[in-house]
């Protein structure tokens, strides 16, 4: 059983109800259940999403992780979807370097158009450094059909258990490269 609540803003929530198949723990489907406003107190909305997933192929050893996956969502309210083929894999190359590889090809379909949409392909890097929780990811993509280059660069730091520092600057084969400086806090209890 798959049960995994969350709160995604101060005015919208999530809901993610689902099963693995019996026998089949490479396989999962289930239900996205949310309400979301634009505002506190005004009109809300519930989007309804129905999801499957499926584990092309999954390898771990102690030096490196291997993971293809096959996933599909559909928009219950207009029909619309998106499937999703996606690789990741990390390998330890020494005791002072991790490289992480993230590639990922989707194709939508617009509900309402009844027509196929964007076809978007994706792919990162990240060189990491475990011992000083020190991080740099490089990222390119295309995005609306192949018709637009998406590329960006990103520097985290980790400070403590609980704090991560990133700065990113995204777009920037784009006109306007657009920079940012993010922190994050965890606490699990």
């Amino acid at each position: 059983m798959i049960w995994a609540p969350s709160k995604l803003s101060d005015t919208a929530y999530n809901a993610r109800l689902g099963l693995r198949i019996p026998g089949y723990d490479y396989a999962s489907t289930g239900v996205d259940i949310g309400v979301q406003s634009k505002v506190k107190g005004g009109p809300a909305e519930a989007p309804v999403k129905v999801w499957g997933k499926l584990k092309a192929a999954s390898l771990r050893t102690p030096d490196y992780q291997l993971n293809r996956d096959v996933s599909l969502d559909m928009n219950a309210l207009t029909g619309g979807g998106t499937a999703r083929m996606s690789l990741s894999s990390k390998r330890i190359l020494n005791s002072d370097l991790d490289l992480e590889l993230e590639r990922s090809i989707a194709l939508s379909y617009g509900g309402i158009h009844g027509s196929w949409g964007d076809l978007n392909a994706m792919q990162s890097i990240r060189w990491s450094n475990p011992a000083w929780g020190s991080a740099v990811l490089i990222n390119a993509g295309s995005v609306d059909s192949l018709s637009h280059v998406t590329t960006g660069v990103a520097i985290e730091q980790k400070i403590g258990k609980r704090l991560k520092v990133t700065g990113r600057l995204d777009s920037i084969t784009g006109p306007a490269p657009r920079p940012a400086v993010n922190a994050r806090y965890s606490i699990r209890w």
